[in-house]
């Protein structure tokens, strides 16, 4: 019987964001956390990086301990985006 192999992955903190490293950490965040507000960016984006800054400063104002902020930066997580 394969053993499933355990990685220590970024846990998230309240009023910041948690930057996704691939499905699994992703995965894990949405089993262990209520509310997970998820922003899939792209630097090639204008667009994406027009928002990241309204993204982060509603992280850092978020005091509930149940909603967590997280990033997917589309261009190196592929297997999430």
């Amino acid at each position: 019987m394969a053993q499933e192999q355990r990685v220590n992955y970024e846990a998230p903190k309240v009023g910041t964001v948690t930057h996704i490293q691939n499905q699994a950490h992703l995965q894990k965040i949405i089993k262990e956390y209520p509310g997970v507000v998820v922003d899939f960016w792209s630097a090639n984006s204008q667009g994406c990086m027009r928002f990241k800054p309204i993204f982060e400063g509603t992280a850092q104002g978020n005091q509930n301990k149940n909603i967590v902020f997280c990033a997917v930066d589309c261009d190196n997580a592929r297997d999430v985006a």
